[in-house]
């Protein structure tokens, strides 16, 4: 049986003070990919506070779970939790970044504080839950590698669907956006072999390209 909305748009009410206190201590403590060991500290530590169990992925990665009524079907969601090489320069607000050079710029605070009121919430309605819930904290998503780990993890249990959150400040405060597969930009290096003729760029009707290819490397 689902609880009914009204209580759990209360509990999410009772447990907002805590996501922004969480919130505002990882903003003012963020670290780089593959460098996040305070922050899976903090999470494990709440995740320890509310009594969910998790595990370590990776060097820094946590997958904590939320059991329901069965364990043969399983949703993910996921938080990544690093933070970008920038320069805050906001320094009106008690919780601005306290690390030079470092910022969570992308949200990834947010993120995180968000997957821990999620988890505290799905605890209090596990027993109203038809299947189980893998909460997913991902190190390392800016440079890469994260989402591999948590996929080769995940591959073992039986996850029929992943929601991976993502902030965004141009959608309205209570509105949720979703969509299935590919959603927002991302970049990647690749590299690319043109054999032809060169020529200036003013006259780019005396080149040509014979062939490309892209190595397998």
């Amino acid at each position: 049986m689902t609880p009914p909305m009204n209580m759990v748009h209360r509990a999410a009410l009772e447990a907002k003070a805590q996501a922004v206190a969480l919130r505002r201590a990882l903003h003012q403590a963020p670290e780089l990919s593959y460098g996040e060991r305070n922050t899976a500290a903090l999470i494990q530590q709440e995740l320890d506070r509310l009594g969910v169990p998790w595990e370590a992925v990776g060097a820094h990665g946590v997958v904590a779970t939320v059991e329901g009524r069965h364990r043969d079907a399983m949703v993910a969601l996921r938080a990544d939790m690093d933070a970008l090489p920038i320069q805050e320069e906001n320094d009106h607000l008690p919780h601005c970044s306290r690390v030079p050079g470092v910022m969570h710029a992308c949200g990834h605070d947010g993120h995180v504080a968000m997957l821990l009121a999620a988890a505290g919430l799905l605890l209090r309605f596990k027993d109203q839950l038809a299947g189980s819930v893998k909460l997913c904290f991902q190190q390392a998503e800016e440079q890469g590698g994260g989402t591999a780990e948590l996929l080769a993890h995940l591959a073992a249990f039986p996850v029929r669907s992943a929601f991976a959150i993502h902030l965004w400040s141009e959608i309205p405060v209570g509105q949720v956006s979703a969509r299935a597969g590919a959603c927002m930009a991302a970049c990647d290096n690749f590299e690319v072999v043109i054999d032809g003729v060169g020529c200036h760029g003013a006259t780019p009707h005396r080149g040509s390209i014979r062939s490309w290819w892209r190595p397998p490397w």
